[in-house]
């Protein structure tokens, strides 16, 4: 049977029958019979997986189709991954009690054992939260764990027998929430007092996921890659990511029957962006664009005549304050482009990269 990396461009629900049709593109995955799992798309735009069964960890470029394969420890199976702000990839060793991080330019692995492999063999989910901090579950060992991106060690939480924890987001207080697959019944952890919390939910209820909350409230409900790549409303925009998406306050016109994004004298097509329905031209509407996913280029740009008033070494990355006629706008470039201060481009923005929303409700568009 053949494995396949599936992206779509799903409608909002309960929309019109007049929508337009969902559109959906496949990439068959080379390796047959090897379980790909949890993509996961990084600042690049490169589609991370692993290779359950098939023991690998890979990537898919979608705009050439190609997929690159690193090999690992044998006996890992990993479950799932991320991508850090760094580009650095970390996964969970599925069978074999670890956590590891692949530099994907030197394909060096950086293995982080469990304090006990043989009693905690199985780290299934994990998320990075904003300092560095690997939180992390083990479904069958039954526990929750923390490792500490300074000191490097590992803390584990026991939930108890069958509880199966699973599922771990972190809120907009870095703490992790994390639900107990085998039970009904969330759980959660206090990143100051390290103290551990549960909360009984209707039986039945038999949770798996978890969503990002503001004043009490889901916010969206759904996987990392997901929550990052087309965020709900303004707040999960701007709540994801770091830095912090850009957003920009301008309109919609009408050309034909396209619609253009207009700042000033900027213009933006927004051809093959994503609506949930189609809006009115005139409306006002913000403009939402990573800063990854700005490209400065010398000609030919979306939006020229930007001056880089500020750059920012981060290591791997550099950021670049880039300002022009009252706009501002933050980019994220590899760490060996050179850019000085003072340097004049123009940026080329992917209008299936932007995210729209409502300035009123800030609600997606």
């Amino acid at each position: 049977m053949m494995s396949k990396l599936v992206a779509g461009a799903v409608p909002a629900l309960l929309m019109a029958a007049a929508a337009a049709p969902l559109a959906v593109q496949e990439w068959t995955v080379p390796w047959e019979g090897t379980r790909p799992r949890d993509p996961y798309v990084a600042p690049t735009g490169l589609v991370w997986f692993v290779g359950q069964e098939g023991n690998y960890v890979a990537n898919l470029d979608p705009k050439t189709g190609k997929f690159d394969r690193y090999e690992i420890n044998p006996g890992t199976h990993p479950h799932n991954l991320v991508v850090a702000p760094d580009g650095m990839v970390w996964y969970t060793g599925n069978r074999n009690g670890r956590l590891v991080k692949l530099d994907p330019k030197t394909r060096k692995l950086t293995n982080y054992m469990m304090p006990d492999p043989d009693k905690v063999g199985d780290p299934h989910t994990m998320v990075l939260d904003k300092a560095g901090n690997a939180w992390f579950t083990a479904q069958s060992a039954a526990v929750v764990g923390r490792r500490d991106a300074k000191s490097g060690e590992i803390r584990l939480w026991e939930t108890g027998s069958g509880t199966r924890p699973y599922g771990i987001g972190l809120d907009d207080q870095q703490r992790p929430w994390y639900v107990l697959f085998g039970t009904n019944a969330i759980g959660t952890i206090d990143p100051a007092t390290m103290k551990d919390r549960r909360f009984e939910l209707p039986e039945g209820a038999r949770p798996r996921r978890i969503a990002v909350m503001k004043d009490q409230r889901i916010q969206q409900l759904g996987t990392p890659s997901e929550i990052y790549n087309r965020p709900a409303n303004l707040f999960v925009a701007g709540f994801v990511g770091s830095p912090r998406m850009n957003f920009v306050e301008g309109r919609l016109e009408a050309d034909g029957n396209r619609l253009i994004f207009v700042k000033d004298r900027r213009r933006l097509a927004l051809d093959g962006y994503a609506f949930g329905g189609r809006p009115e031209a005139g409306a006002p509407v913000t403009l939402g664009v990573r800063p990854e996913h700005l490209t400065p280029v010398e000609d030919g740009a979306d939006w020229p005549d930007f001056t880089v008033e500020i750059v920012e070494p981060m290591g791997a990355d550099n950021l670049l304050w880039c300002a022009e006629g009252g706009l501002s706008l933050e980019v994220r470039v590899p760490g060996d482009q050179t850019i000085a201060s003072g340097t004049r481009l123009g940026l080329s923005l992917d209008p299936q990269r932007v995210s729209l929303f409502a300035p009123e409700s800030g609600a997606r568009l």
